[in-house]
């Protein structure tokens, strides 16, 4: 009996170590989301006098990370579906016949850009809670900041994000697309993920609308876990951090190709 009890407090006291451990990522990764908040809203209000634009006000957020040496390229872009679609389908069916194809393919984009022109986007960044992100297994969670007006991404859409990418624990950013000038374009659901997207990104993005921000709380194991990771600009992104990543969903288009 002696025994069992041993063992039952040491259950316990295993249970309540892991417990505490969680509270305390959980409440560092709040202090830092608070912090980066602050430092974009001070940035903000000093953009408000001397009129340039947001890409200027990130000069306020975090630490920058440090960088090794770049990887070969230049990084994924957001591109154009249809122009892509364009160097695709030249190659395969001819010039006469690729370009037919395209003019089909614009005039259904140009469709796609009415609807978005329409759309309306609704600021809850004041009322929005934290929520568990349905489908991930690895405690991935998230608060949306605005939800977007446009479509939501289905396998095989091409999708283009904005992405900030900061340290839970440190505040230091890895990542920032806005003010890099490159945002970020991928196949949703389409594998294997290629850095800097996720599993965090992808399952993030799964209910967004096209237009929406969302603000996903990553734990490891969600992002680049016992790895880490180095982005093609050589920031390095070391193994076992819980990341804070800010995603604005600019474009949801159809596959093409």
């Amino acid at each position: 009996m002696r025994a069992t009890a041993t063992r039952a407090t040491a259950t316990a006291t295993a249970t309540a170590t892991r417990a505490s451990t969680r509270a305390l990522r959980r409440a560092r990764a709040a202090t830092t989301a608070r912090r980066f908040d602050a430092s974009r809203r001070a940035a903000s209000t000093s953009n408000d006098g001397d009129g340039s634009d947001d890409a200027d006000a990130s000069d306020a957020t975090p630490t920058r990370a440090k960088r090794d040496k770049p990887l070969p390229g230049s990084g994924v872009n957001l591109y154009d579906p249809v122009a892509t679609a364009s160097r695709f389908l030249t190659r395969r069916f001819g010039i006469v016949g690729g370009l037919g194809l395209v003019a089909l393919l614009a005039s259904v984009e140009g469709g796609e850009i009415v609807k978005a022109l329409l759309e309306r986007d609704v600021d809850v960044s004041t009322t929005a809670e934290e929520f568990a992100v349905e489908g991930n297994a690895n405690g991935l969670r998230a608060r949306d900041v605005k939800i977007g007006g446009g479509a939501s991404a289905k396998r095989g859409d091409f999708v283009g994000v904005n992405l900030t990418v900061v340290d839970a624990e440190d505040g230091v950013e890895y990542l920032n697309t806005k003010k890099a000038k490159r945002p970020i374009a991928f196949t949703y659901e389409k594998k294997p993920l290629l850095a800097p997207i996720c599993e965090a990104i992808e399952d993030g993005v799964r209910t967004m609308k096209r237009g929406g921000v969302r603000r996903v709380f990553a734990p490891s194991a969600a992002a680049f876990g016992e790895r880490g990771v180095v982005l093609t600009d050589g920031t390095r992104i070391k193994p076992n951090r819980d990341l804070i990543i800010d995603i604005v969903l600019e474009e949801v288009s159809p596959s093409y190709v």
